[in-house]
């Protein structure tokens, strides 16, 4: 996105800055740290350039709160696309706590929301060895590796080919078989 000279101190991101969804998923929030000098933001997003004082991470884990919780959606406009317009981020009321308070209540949630991603992790890795299984079982049932097979009997997997005990087809007619 092109930007003119005199827009680049009002849409230049600098470290610390928040950006926030303004539609599409909103009050999504983000941290920029930083690492990529001279990057801009476009008109969908929000920058919050906070005060000496203020806790950023803490108004991103507001705003998630507020969205997951539906506590959010009194502020949105719009009936198909949801927005979050200005006016109401402005209404927003956002607490305000001592900067020792903010600093505990940031580094607790980093640190219990660092748990959850762990277990997020595991479960996953469970889930997909738990379908590796499930599908080696099958796979068993079917190549007559699961069970005994009987003496006499046909294996699955042959019969899933098409084919019988001695290799002949199976009759496709309407004939009536007696055991």
């Amino acid at each position: 996105m092109f930007f003119k000279e005199s827009e680049l101190e009002r849409y230049g991101l600098q470290a610390g800055d928040v950006l926030v969804c303004e539609g599409g998923e909103p009050g999504r929030a983000a941290f920029w740290e930083g690492h990529l000098p001279g990057m801009m933001y476009q008109k969908t997003l929000y920058r919050v350039r906070f005060i000496p004082g203020y806790e950023q991470k803490l108004l991103i884990f507001l705003l998630e709160y507020l969205a997951k919780s539906g506590r959010f959606e009194r502020w949105f406009t719009g009936s198909t696309i949801k927005h979050f317009t200005g006016e109401s981020f402005a209404q927003l009321p956002i607490p305000v706590a001592s900067n020792k308070e903010q600093l505990r209540i940031v580094e607790e949630v980093d640190r219990r929301l660092s748990l959850v991603s762990a277990s997020e992790t595991q479960i996953d890795t469970n889930l997909k060895r738990a379908e590796r299984l499930r599908q080696s079982i099958l796979q068993q049932a079917f190549t007559g590796r699961l069970v005994p097979s009987e003496p006499n009997g046909e294996l699955a997997c042959r019969l899933l080919d098409g084919g019988q005990k001695g290799g002949k087809k199976k009759s496709t007619s309407k004939e009536s078989v007696s055991p």
